[in-house]
C-alpha cells in the first residue's frame, strides 16, 4: 500500500457518498462511508462502516467496527420502520423530521484514536484525542482523552498516561504540526520516552 499526499486511496469494494477526505486517507475493502469527514493519515479497515462523523488526524479503525449506527424511533409508540419510511410502502411521505434528527447526532473521534476491531460507536458521542477503544467495545458514553475503554457497555480500564502528560500533550497537539515538521520529527515519535519527549515539545511540562 503507498500513500497518497494529495488524497485517498479507496478500495474498489468500498462506497462512499459526501466524504471528505485528508492526506494519505485509506479506505480497505467493503468499507462504507456516509457524510463524514476523515482526517489526515486516518484509515478504516474492511467491513467498517461509518456515517455523521468527524475522524480526526492520524486514527486508526480496526475492521467490522461500526460508527454511528441508525437508531429506531424507541420513544414513540411505534418504532418499525414503516412509520418512517413510509413512501417506501406506499402510505404517505417519508418522516423528515426524524432523517434530520438522526443527521444531527454527530459522533466526533479526535485525533489519533485507535478503535479495536468489532467496536461500535453509538449515536452523539465525543471520542477524545489519543484513545484507545478496546475490541467490541460498545462506546454508549464521551470518552476522554487518552482514556483506554473497553466492554459493553464500555467502561474506563486505565489512563495511559498520568495527568500531567496528557495535559502536555493536548498541548503539544503534535498531530496538527504541518507535515514538513512531522516527517522530520519522526524519530522523536518512535524512540523518545514520553516524558523526554513533553520535555522537548512542552514548555510548559
Amino acid at each position: 500500500m503507498k500513500f497518497k499526499k494529495d488524497g485517498p486511496v479507496i478500495s474498489e469494494s468500498a462506497r462512499v457518498n459526501s466524504v471528505e477526505f485528508g492526506i494519505c486517507t485509506f479506505l480497505d475493502e467493503r468499507v462504507r462511508a456516509t457524510e463524514s469527514v476523515i482526517g489526515d493519515y486516518s484509515y478504516l479497515m474492511h467491513d467498517s462502516e461509518v456515517i455523521y462523523t468527524e475522524i480526526g488526524k492520524y486514527c486508526a479503525i480496526a475492521p467490522f467496527v461500526r460508527i454511528n449506527p441508525s437508531t429506531h424511533p424507541y420513544w414513540r409508540p411505534a418504532m418499525a420502520n414503516f412509520t418512517y419510511r413510509s413512501k417506501d410502502y406506499g402510505i404517505c411521505e417519508n418522516d423528515q423530521p426524524l432523517f434530520d434528527f438522526r443527521k444531527s447526532q454527530r459522533v466526533t473521534i479526535g485525533n489519533d484514536v485507535w478503535i479495536g476491531q468489532g467496536a461500535l460507536i453509538m449515536p452523539d458521542i465525543i471520542i477524545g484525542d489519543g484513545a484507545i477503544i478496546g475490541g467490541n467495545a460498545v462506546v454508549t458514553r464521551n470518552v476522554p482523552p487518552y482514556a483506554i475503554v473497553g466492554g459493553v457497555p464500555a467502561n474506563l480500564i486505565r489512563m495511559r498516561f498520568d495527568e500531567s502528560v496528557v495535559e502536555s500533550l493536548l498541548r503539544i497537539r503534535w498531530w496538527d504540526w504541518p507535515d514538513s515538521i512531522m516527517r522530520e520529527r519522526i524519530q522523536d515519535l518512535r524512540e523518545e520516552s514520553i516524558e523526554r519527549f513533553c520535555k522537548k515539545y512542552d514548555e510548559n511540562y
